[in-house]
């Protein structure tokens, strides 16, 4: 082999590894998010009993619940900030009417139902991440395969 086609080697096998240790941290990523959602076993409807807004920049308004916990006898109330950011206080009002009609539903963890959410989503964006990782570095093992059979660079 000459210098050469053994630079071109390295290069790839640097390019692989760095794309391929993205992969993973995407796939980390992915898995902790799924186990994270599969973790919340349990719901209960949950009434809100107040909402506020605050303010946590200038400009920069979100909305906050604040519920009983069912399985405490009520003993124990929580607050939990819902949702996005807004950038003023109009806004975050009008929605604020909105989410005061809606039934709410708390999810918990049965071996730990201090740890709730009421807002369960599976994490699809971090699936979708973690496919679109999968195709870059498919496209990437085809493309060195078909590079070496065009052009002759066999290892």
């Amino acid at each position: 082999m000459d210098l050469k086609k053994e630079t071109m080697e390295y290069i790839w096998k640097f390019f692989f590894l760095a794309i391929a240790s993205v992969v993973v941290m995407i796939g980390g990523r992915c898995g902790l998010a799924v186990i994270d959602y599969l973790s919340y076993d349990r719901a209960v409807d949950v009434p809100i009993e107040t909402w506020s807004i605050i303010e946590v920049a200038p400009s920069e308004y979100k909305l906050q619940a604040s519920y009983p916990i069912p399985l405490l006898d009520g003993k124990m109330g929580t607050h939990q900030i819902i949702g996005r950011s807004y950038f003023n206080k109009f806004i975050a009002e009008q929605h604020l009417k909105e989410l005061k009609k809606k039934n709410w539903k708390l999810f918990y963890q049965s071996n730990n139902p201090l740890k709730n959410t009421l807002q369960h989503h599976f994490p699809f964006k971090e699936c979708v991440h973690l496919l679109l990782a999968f195709a870059v570095i498919t496209y990437f093992v085809w493309l060195r395969k078909y590079v070496t059979s065009r052009y002759a660079l066999d290892t």
